[in-house]
């Protein structure tokens, strides 16, 4: 069976975050004075000794803190593997899991430990070589990966064992939370969060503080790389090779992890980029109008498209938003709402042409429009529920100390962003929470890039709004040796793996990666990019979800409140991303 038939035949069951997959005075609780800037923490050189630990691979071993560099995973990758209880695995996750324990601290070996929750999703007795599969957000969960191994890649990847598990903080590897952690989204108000959900947010940060003290600030990438080495030392049999897979924020972790072991794996796939400089989560109102204006480029040549929104997508969807400051079809709060809705839905192919649509739809502004819009933002601004195994702690722990920008910008600056886009998703939200959370120092391997020389896969689709291409490429320079290979997938949204779908036959991307790990070195088969399709605009069968119509676009006869059809687990995911209303990779 194809991939494509397998992702056609489980559609219900393919349950993907990754298709789900955004200043002031810090808090001294790691020794910052107030108004300490993030890159004001000291930087020290990442180039001091490495240690090997796989001489004693059940001792946890590191050099200090300070100097930041990995266990060599990779020393004596021979040696004799301690044996790990496999065992039954915790509901969502597939195969035999195990729970090891690794630091807290990697530099207190003999210190406070953790739980590392790892899953064997696939176990081939013989297998030759084993693949890793990382998990973005940050704070999404391995558990999400599962269905890539099943539907995507188990069947092409016979002679591979293939392995995830939940980054440190999330899940079930001591996930960050609290007694009355948030549900319910930040609502969008000029400065920041509601005072009540603010409030609420700092109460929920304050128990996590208590809980951890100085112990958060090892929640953190560097320390989540450790860990992958460790675990992958630990499972892999003599003579195997190891690849690692990272999509999104797992593409920024994998980096980590190459920067700190970079002759351990055979190879690394990085799937819908964060650069590990020169992209921030606090920029995120920023992106959608990049993936919006090469999705009106396609529109502009496509007939029916065109019929909607005119020879001229760009213009017309500017002109439609300049309208609603003059002659507005809805009041401001819920126009910025239909906005928000729209930046959300460009992050998921199948709703990417309800983002046009709602515009389309604010322009025109019947009655029958504005129900459709208000069904719209009654459905993506619900509770979104338990958030499950992610874990916002985690979430807001490493972007505000990482992916934030440094000094972190001003509300007006974050507003400022907001305001001056067409479609967005609210980053400016998050300032408050920002303000207040204890920010961890810098390591020596921050906004630095991995010195390898092993074989990459990088991939990157064209019209992805979480890491769009522009900057997804800023990794090519860094990245430039033999067998390290930069691929831009034409139509292709957020992970890759699942998208750039060619007519008939599987998605591009894991066409791509499926022949990278079975041979890192050979040349590369790229022509799938030529055979990729572009969103059909004229597909209506996402209407009932989203607007309670028939139709994406029109308002026919008896068209009003159709009933929606069950959504499959994809869909499900992807509201459930966009309803709070995070910027996430």
């Amino acid at each position: 069976m194809t991939v494509l038939a397998r992702l056609l035949s489980a559609s219900g069951t393919l349950a993907l975050a990754i298709a789900a997959i955004g200043c002031g005075a810090k808090s001294d609780l790691y020794g910052d004075a107030p108004g300490t800037q993030r890159d004001a923490q000291p930087a020290p050189s990442p180039d001091a000794a490495v240690p090997d630990v796989a001489a004693e691979a059940d001792a946890v071993i590191d050099t200090p803190q300070e100097d930041a560099p990995a266990p060599d995973a990779d020393a004596d990758a021979d040696a004799q593997v301690p044996l790990i209880a496999w065992g039954p695995c915790v509901e969502g996750f597939q195969g035999e899991c195990a729970t090891l324990q690794v630091p807290l601290d990697w530099s207190q070996p003999q210190g406070q430990t953790i739980p590392l929750y790892v899953d064997r999703i696939t176990h081939n007795p013989g297998a030759t070589a084993q693949l890793w599969l990382l998990q973005g957000g940050p704070g999404g969960s391995g558990q999400d990966m599962v269905a890539i191994a099943t539907l995507v890649l188990e069947g092409d990847l016979p002679s591979f064992d293939i392995f995830t598990l939940d980054h440190r903080g999330v899940g079930m590897s001591a996930r960050l939370g609290c007694a009355l952690e948030p549900t319910k989204p930040p609502v969008a108000i000029p400065g920041g969060l509601h005072a009540d959900l603010l409030t609420t947010w700092q109460d929920c940060m304050q128990e996590v503080q208590s809980k951890w003290g100085e112990g958060l600030k090892q929640f953190n990438t560097t320390n989540a790389a450790r860990d992958l080495a460790w675990a992958i030392d630990r499972t892999r049999t003599p003579g195997q090779q190891t690849f690692v897979y990272g999509v999104s924020y797992g593409t920024y972790w994998a980096q980590r992890y190459l920067q700190l072991n970079p002759d351990q794996p055979a190879g690394v796939v990085l799937d819908s980029i964060v650069p590990m400089d020169g992209q921030f989560l606090s920029q995120f109102d920023l992106q959608p109008d990049k993936a919006a204006s090469n999705l009106a480029d396609l529109c502009k040549n496509d007939s029916f498209c065109a019929s909607k929104l005119g020879s001229d997508p760009k213009s017309k969807l500017a002109a439609i938003w300049a309208k609603q400051q003059t002659t507005p079809c809805l009041p401001l709060a819920e126009a910025n709402d239909v906005r928000e809705f729209a930046g959300g839905a460009l992050q998921a192919s199948f709703m990417s042409p309800a983002a046009f649509a709602a515009m389309y739809r604010l322009d025109r502004c019947s009655e029958q429009d504005k129900t459709a819009l208000k069904t719209a933002i009654e459905l993506f601004s619900s509770d979104p529920g338990d958030p499950g195994l992610f874990s916002s702690l985690l979430y807001f722990n490493v972007t505000f100390s990482e992916l934030w920008e440094t000094p972190a910008p001003a509300t007006s600056t974050l507003l400022e962003r907001y305001q001056q886009s067409l479609f967005v998703v609210g980053a400016y939200t998050m300032h408050d929470l920002d303000a207040a959370w204890p920010v961890y120092p810098w390591d020596g391997w921050v906004r630095k890039y991995a010195e390898s020389k092993v074989p990459m896969l990088m991939l990157n689709g064209t019209l992805d709004t979480q890491t769009p291409i522009d900057t997804a490429q800023l990794v090519k320079p860094y990245y430039s040796a033999e067998h390290q290979t930069f691929v831009t997938i034409p139509y292709a949204n957020h992970g890759t793996i699942i998208e750039g779908i060619q007519t008939g036959q599987e998605p591009c991307g894991a066409h791509l990666i499926i022949d990278f790990v079975k041979s890192p070195t050979s040349p590369l088969n790229t022509s799938c990019t030529q055979q990729t399709v572009p969103p059909d605009f004229s597909d209506s069968s996402m209407a009932p979800m989203i607007f309670g119509t028939a139709d994406l676009w029109e308002n026919t006869a008896g068209s009003n409140f159709v009933e929606s059809a069950p959504l499959t687990e994809l869909q499900k995911r992807a509201i459930d991303r966009i309803r709070r209303r995070r910027p996430v990779w």
